[in-house]
């Protein structure tokens, strides 16, 4: 029997073409789903470099690299802004001042629809269980500073506000910062006395007589020069 000889029925065609399809879905459409769920995931990375000036991050994950927005708690006249210790370098790619991480910063990252390839760096997280380090009460705000012997920073709790440091608090008042606007005045152990300090005319005199010194020593000429 010739294949024109049979009838061609929606049956027949279906039955057909059936393993053709699922084999493009299988191949195709299960991985275009599986790459786009896989772009709306959060993913876990490792803060690389901090843009303090561009409010961005490099962030590794697995063996990609990618810029990242940083998202702020705060917006508008308030803004959270956070840079981590590290050393300061320059980026060629970005052509922009970085701090590289001295230890290690693990953070949550996700796509964001902004028709950029730069993502979004939600936070950080710890991975490892809290140690050592006290955690706030109920009802308070912590930020600390944890340092191997002590932890310094800021407490906020209900009717109360707790500062601990090492090397005091500055307070700052005013639009101008106070290093810009406080006048120090000399002591008697830096002022230069009369004695120390000379005018021109005096310094031309003194090298006058110098040179005069010098020529006298030289010929032999204790005759007065004018020259």
């Amino acid at each position: 029997m010739k294949s024109s000889d049979i009838t061609a029925t929606d049956g027949r065609v279906i039955k057909a073409f059936s393993p053709i399809i699922h084999s493009v879905i299988d191949s195709t459409v299960n991985d275009k789903i599986k790459s786009e769920v896989d772009k709306s995931k959060i993913h876990i990375g490792v803060l690389t470099k901090y843009y303090p000036y561009l409010d961005k991050a490099q962030v590794k994950v697995g063996n990609k690299l990618i810029f990242c927005k940083i998202l702020h708690r705060m917006h508008g006249s308030i803004i959270d802004f956070f840079t981590p210790d590290g050393d300061a370098s320059f980026c060629e790619i970005l052509n922009e001042p970085c701090i590289i991480p001295r230890s290690e910063l693990d953070c949550l990252i996700a796509d964001i629809n902004d028709n950029t390839k730069e993502q979004l760096l939600l936070g950080y997280f710890i991975k490892e269980d809290i140690v050592f380090i006290n955690p706030a009460k109920q009802g308070h705000y912590r930020i600390s500073d944890v340092g191997s012997t002590n932890e310094y920073g800021l407490d906020v709790g209900t009717g109360n506000i707790c500062i601990n440091s090492n090397n005091g608090v500055t307070f700052t008042e005013g639009l101008i910062a106070d290093e810009n606007t406080v006048v120090e005045y000399a002591t008697s152990d830096n002022v230069y006395d009369k004695k120390e300090i000379y005018t021109k005319e005096e310094v031309d005199e003194e090298i006058k007589k110098a040179i005069d010194k010098l020529r006298e020593e030289l010929t032999g000429d204790n005759s007065d020069s004018t020259g």
